[in-house]
């Protein structure tokens, strides 16, 4: 998933994907198990975040649920 990229609303994102700095990940959307995402991303309320999901220095993550 490019930079600046937008994954909408309760879209599902496959493992091992990547989704670049900068990019927004909707509400309810799910992101696969190992998942990275970028530095700057924004993951609003309702995102799923498996156990094994890194999420990386200065992500904002709003309201995030375990997975």
């Amino acid at each position: 998933v490019y930079e600046g990229a937008w994954i909408e609303e309760g879209a599902d994102v496959d493992a091992f994907a990547v989704v670049g700095a900068g990019a927004r990940v909707g509400r309810r959307a799910t992101v696969g198990h190992n998942a990275r995402i970028g530095s700057r991303a924004h993951i609003v309320a309702g995102q799923a975040v498996p156990p094994a999901k890194t999420v990386a220095r200065d992500a904002r993550v709003g309201a995030v649920r375990a997975a």
